[in-house]
């Protein structure tokens, strides 16, 4: 299985709008120390969201993927639903029972889905439960190699980008696959001689004169076009304040 979607619990010290990555209703609770979710018999977790959808019209018409399925790390007993969203109305397109033995929800095939937003539901149906995370993953095998080049541009915030590089570090180490398809490239619009960032992280270091957050931009596209040999044209751009996007893994 391929992931394809990580199902974010946010880091609060990143991000305080819970409301963006899933919703709660219910006995259901945030822990924050260990980013899991804590439940009890009728709570609920529900990733109508924004970082918490998959577009069935986008993954149909722009890659060869033909079915999804969800993936639930938690321990206890879940009813889950997959529910699309769309202009025809709200339509459950899978459900089961998950537990400790069976883990995994399947979606039907791509072709047979209506146009809209797959979310989630996942309803504790043990007396205690605690979703540990969950991911969106396919059996389909990729037919091209996707790399990703994200973009960090900053002028003189040099704080703010070691503070992103070591938490894309980080995720390289915690997702090793990554480290090799997604390339890190620091515009620095302030064109100062060194900065504080780890000498082992994968990045690249663009010097460039202060055109501003469109400019350093363009500076990227250009250096990802360079090699678009070995790059998927498709990059991730975050200023230089701490980033609020959680996951490149949703984009690969």
């Amino acid at each position: 299985m391929q992931t394809l979607q990580r199902l974010l619990i946010p880091a609060l010290d990143l991000c305080t709008e819970v409301g963006l990555y899933l919703r709660l209703s219910g006995p259901a609770t945030l822990d924050v120390a260990n980013r899991h979710i804590l439940l009890r018999a009728g709570g609920e977790v529900r990733t109508d969201t924004y970082f918490g959808v998959v577009s069935v019209g986008l993954w149909r018409g722009r890659t060869s993927v033909e079915q999804l399925a969800l993936r639930l790390d938690a321990m206890g007993s879940f009813d889950v639903e997959a529910v699309v969203n769309g202009d025809d109305g709200q339509f459950v397109v899978a459900a089961a029972q998950l537990d400790d033995e069976r883990s995994t929800l399947d979606l039907p095939p791509f072709a047979t889905l209506p146009d809209g937003l797959v979310s989630f539901r996942i309803r504790c149906s043990s007396p205690h439960g605690r979703r540990r995370g969950a991911e969106v993953v396919t059996a389909d095998e990729a037919t091209r190699p996707v790399h990703l080049g994200v973009a960090i541009t900053t002028f003189n915030r040099m704080p703010f980008v070691a503070s992103n590089v070591v938490r894309l570090s980080t995720l390289f180490k915690e997702l090793p696959q990554l480290a090799k398809t997604v390339e890190v490239i620091i515009v620095d619009n302030g064109s100062n001689r060194e900065l504080p960032v780890p000498r082992s992280a994968p990045l690249e270091i663009v010097a460039n004169p202060n055109l501003g957050g469109a400019g350093g931009f363009a500076a990227a596209c250009s250096s990802i076009a360079d090699v678009v040999g070995r790059r998927t044209c498709c990059s991730w751009t975050a200023t230089s304040c701490s980033s609020r996007r959680s996951s490149p893994a949703r984009s690969s």
